[in-house]
């Protein structure tokens, strides 16, 4: 059985298409569910957490827009697409209420957060948005691309006493020549 990035939602589906499959011993036994990898993410996907019952990583968005040279990321994910801001308000908050301590902020570029659906960088209000969530203490983010963050970011993690005070950054070289040939947007200076 295949199944695709694209079709995470369809897991229960390809799982029984492949028991009616193999219950009917026709064809090789082979469910493939492929799907389109730019489509939607689906807003609220049922959650069977295998962390810590303290933690949880929160996903804002998948695919990325970065097509740095030696990546396949955007071949399997996708292009960039956030997840709606209430979406992942609406899913920290379940989160918390099942006991959730902490969150995680993940995804290939968390900067880049709103820019595709809000035609703007949504990350500081989304933060402001999770910090005033009850139950949550820590708020961290993952994959914080260096070019994209902005003075407002830093004044909002600084702002937000739930947010974590660093930032896990994604810096590979400092060469502005290998940058470039990663097509990496980012400098030495930057």
């Amino acid at each position: 059985m295949i199944v695709g990035t694209g079709n995470v939602n369809e897991i229960v589906d390809a799982i029984n298409s492949g028991i009616e499959v193999l219950d009917q011993e026709k064809g090789d036994g082979v469910v493939i569910k492929a799907g389109d990898i730019s489509r939607t993410i689906p807003e609220a996907l049922p959650r069977k957490l295998l962390t810590p019952k303290h933690t949880a990583y929160l996903k804002i968005s998948d695919g990325c827009d970065n097509i740095c040279a030696y990546c396949i990321i955007p071949t399997l994910r996708g292009k960039y697409r956030s997840r709606k801001m209430e979406n992942v308000v609406e899913e920290a908050q379940k989160l918390s209420q099942a006991g959730v301590k902490e969150i995680i902020l993940v995804a290939q570029d968390t900067t880049r957060y709103g820019i595709d659906i809000y035609d703007k960088l949504m990350l500081p209000e989304l933060l402001k948005q999770l910090n005033e969530l009850q139950g949550i203490r820590w708020i961290r983010l993952l994959y914080a691309y260096p070019e994209m963050i902005t003075d407002e970011l830093i004044d909002t993690i600084a702002k937000c006493e739930k947010v974590c005070n660093y930032i896990d950054m994604p810096i590979q070289h400092s060469s502005d020549e290998i940058l470039s040939k990663m097509n990496r947007r980012s400098t030495k200076k930057c």
